[in-house]
């Protein structure tokens, strides 16, 4: 649960709620399997309850607040994000790093230049 979670005062809140939800309607005469079934079952409709209520707020307006809260390390103008431009090195290298066999059955237009870039 904490894994799902994150922090222990939540995961220890909710493995009770699991255990108090299931204690109820189980049957005696239950196996084993069916009992750990039972409580995996539980757990997960406990653990999406959870992140219903906490995450399922209607949102009508977003104020600068709100995001720097959902979203603590956006990028910025001032800090602009760099993934286009890493994403495009990783894709120019990667039939350089594929065997002769695989590179070969890659399109031709699709192929890297064979010139070499500038850093």
């Amino acid at each position: 649960m904490y894994a799902r979670v994150g922090n222990r005062p939540d995961a220890e809140d909710l493995t009770s709620d699991v255990f108090r939800t299931a204690l109820g309607p189980l049957r005696l005469d239950s196996s084993t399997g069916e009992v750990r079934s039972y409580l995996l079952t539980t757990a997960q409709t406990v653990l999406a309850s959870y992140w219903r209520r906490t995450l399922g707020l209607p949102v009508t307006s977003i104020d600068e607040e709100s995001i720097s809260i959902l979203w603590p390390n956006r990028p910025t103008p001032r800090c602009p994000s760099d993934a286009p431009r890493r994403a495009r090195r990783i894709l120019a290298d990667l039939p350089r790093s594929l065997p002769p066999r695989a590179r070969a059955a890659i399109p031709r237009g699709m192929q890297p230049s064979r010139r070499r870039r500038r850093r």
